[in-house]
Parts: structure tokens; sequence; C-alpha cells
């Protein structure tokens, strides 16, 4: 397990973190953690590129809840919701299974290198990989 926070980044008061938490494969979110990213050179063909990978590998997303706010982000704003990201809290193991990491090599290491070639953000494929695994 991993905990990344912000260098500017603090715990103000108790309590100040809501307790409503959703935990997804072995990875915890607050509800009210999302927020919608601008539409941007960093979500082009992204989401396309998700639902295609899917429909290839024959997947459905593990975390139904988390994809339908995608989805929905994406036909009403053209945008992909992104995680406040100045707190983590990560397990390595759900990032070493195979079928993770063969989706994180389609994003990076696979012609045409969509990661470098688009610039789409470890922000936004976060979610992404949070909603389909």
């Amino acid at each position: 397990t991993i905990l990344r926070f912000d260098t500017d980044s603090c715990f103000v008061a108790a309590g100040a973190v809501e307790e409503d938490e959703a935990i997804t494969s072995g990875h915890v979110y607050r509800n009210n953690g999302l927020r919608v990213g601008k539409n941007d050179t960093w979500t082009e063909g992204l989401y396309e590129f998700a639902t295609s990978y899917m429909e290839a590998n024959h997947m459905k997303p593990r975390n139904a809840r988390l994809w339908n706010i995608v989805r929905k982000t994406w036909e009403e704003e053209q945008s992909l919701p992104i995680f406040y990201k100045n707190f983590e809290i990560v397990r390595v193991s759900f990032f070493r299974r195979r079928d993770v990491m063969a989706w994180h090599e389609a994003l990076t290491e696979v012609m045409p290198f969509r990661v470098l070639r688009h610039g789409w953000s470890d922000v936004r494929t976060r979610v992404l990989t949070m909603a389909m695994f």
C-alpha cells in the first residue's frame, strides 16, 4: 500500500474529511472527491479508447457506479471526471494485476503511444482504471 499526498496538503482539523467513502478495487475515494476536468487535449479520444478497449477485451466496468459517472460526464460535458489528487492511498497489488497492467500497457507502450502523443493525463486515466477494473 502506498500513501501519497501533495506537499501543500494538510489535515486542518479532526473530521475535516467526510466519512462517506466508497471502496472499489482496492482504491478508496471520497464520493465527493470527483470533479469535472475541463475539456482539453488531455481528454481528446480517451473515452473512446477506453470504451473500444473494453469492447475488444469483452469487459464490463467492474465499478458500474463510477463508470456511470464517467459516461454521464462524457455525454453531458464532453469531458471526464477526475479525482481530487492531493491525497491518495493505493494498493500496489491492484496495479500489478495482469488485466490492469495490460490496460496501462495499451495506453503507454503500444503504437501509437497514446499517452505520449495525446498527452492523456494520469489523473484521467486513473478514474477510468478505477471504473473499469
